[in-house]
């Protein structure tokens, strides 16, 4: 009677502190005549929104009961009452205040693990005092049996550490490997990386060089173009000389031909002259001999002085049988008294052969500048070839053409 008068006067007994979760006040009783203490005293709470206050049992242990207190939600009326209000700021016509940008400062939290040692003591000796004031009176029993399920804990927690340390463990080793590899790939991808530089400067250079080559054979392309058209200007200027050259020795040929003709038929007059000479210059010997002949009045010459060595000729040529025919007629016509010949001179001395010579001789090989049109249209030609632009005139003296010289 007097243990229930105690009890009585003791009051609800509460272990620990009261714990907030989700709308519910969770805490610890002593027995369970504190929960049903609970049971009757909170529904009697009223709160001044008119919400009352209830308690639900969790789950019972022997000379401990974990109870609930269902607490209302906590709405805020204010937050649906005040209407949206536009305020226009900058760029907007009418605004209030200037748009300015706002300077966010990042908050850079505390790491946990860098904690005060004195603060850190407190805060357990504190959890210590208050393990000890809450401690219940238990019995032997139900100390042998926490501690069991303590001792069992531990061991389950003991065995799942040595799982994870394992674990931990493999990971690092696969953490390691894979570290490797990459380190690997990423020396591999160094190499590479050297490898391609080294390719592209060597293909920079490469065309660098091959641009030069094709500048230097488009300069040379441009120096055999000119030579091209140089030659072929030539080659125009050639064929003409040579067409008058053409001409001009075709005519020199009939010239010749007939000088050719004109002294062969000289000489076979001459031939025949030398003949007639000859016989007349024999029979004048003959006559010279005779003494009648040379005691007459007529013929006192003395034969010393008649040229009787140069009658015969070496050759029949023209020349040979001209001054044999010469000689013949001075000994003939050396007693005969001379003619007058005068009226020879008025005469034509060349004939129809050496005038016709004498004008072939006398035309000049003039080659004559023909029209620029042909070479024009050859410069035309090249350039349209080529696809290459036509050179403009760069001074007033220049019109653009390419013109002999």
């Amino acid at each position: 009677m007097m243990a229930a008068m105690n009890e009585d006067r003791e009051g609800p007994a509460f272990l620990g502190k009261p714990v907030y979760d989700g709308g519910v006040l969770k805490l610890w009783c002593s027995n369970l005549k504190t929960l049903e203490w609970l049971k009757t005293a909170v529904p009697e709470i009223q709160l001044p929104n008119g919400d009352t206050l209830a308690v639900k049992n969790i789950w019972e242990i022997p000379n401990r009961v974990r109870c609930g207190i269902l607490l209302p939600e906590r709405r805020s009326s204010q937050i649906y009452s005040k209407n949206p209000k536009f305020v226009p700021y900058e760029p907007y016509p009418a605004a209030v205040k200037p748009l300015t940008p706002h300077l966010h400062k990042k908050n850079t939290k505390k790491s946990k693990n860098h904690m005060d040692i004195n603060t850190l003591v407190s805060q357990m000796s504190q959890m210590k005092t208050s393990l000890n004031e809450y401690k219940p009176r238990t019995k032997l029993l139900s100390s042998n049996s926490t501690s069991d399920e303590k001792g069992s804990q531990n061991n389950e927690m003991q065995e799942k550490i040595d799982s994870l340390i394992k674990e931990n463990a493999c990971l690092q080793e696969q953490l390691k490997q894979q570290v490797q590899d990459l380190e690997v790939q990423v020396q591999s991808l160094n190499d590479d990386k050297k490898h391609l530089a080294n390719a592209l400067l060597n293909s920079a250079q490469h065309l660098t060089t091959h641009q030069e080559q094709t500048e230097w054979l488009a300069g040379q392309c441009e120096v055999w173009r000119s030579k091209f058209l140089a030659s072929s200007l030539l080659i125009e200027e050639l064929a003409e000389c040579k067409k008058l050259l053409s001409e001009k020795t075709i005519n020199l040929q009939q010239a010749v031909k007939q000088l050719l003709d004109e002294r062969c038929r000289v000489q076979d007059m001459m031939k025949c002259t030398y003949k007639g000479l000859y016989s007349l210059h024999e029979k004048w010997l003959e006559n010279i001999t005779e003494p009648e002949y040379t005691s007459s009045k007529l013929f006192n010459r003395p034969i010393a002085d008649i040229n009787l060595g140069a009658i015969m000729p070496h050759s029949t040529n023209i020349l040979d049988l001209a001054s044999v025919n010469l000689k013949l007629s001075e000994n003939l016509s050396k007693d005969v008294p001379k003619q007058d010949i005068s009226h020879l001179d008025d005469l034509s001395s060349i004939s129809d052969g050496e005038k016709y010579a004498e004008q072939v001789m006398s035309m000049p090989v003039d080659i004559k500048r023909g029209n620029d049109v042909p070479v024009n249209a050859l410069v035309h030609h090249a350039y349209n070839n080529v696809n290459v632009t036509l050179p403009v005139a760069s001074c007033v003296h220049c019109n653009g053409r390419v013109q002999l010289l």
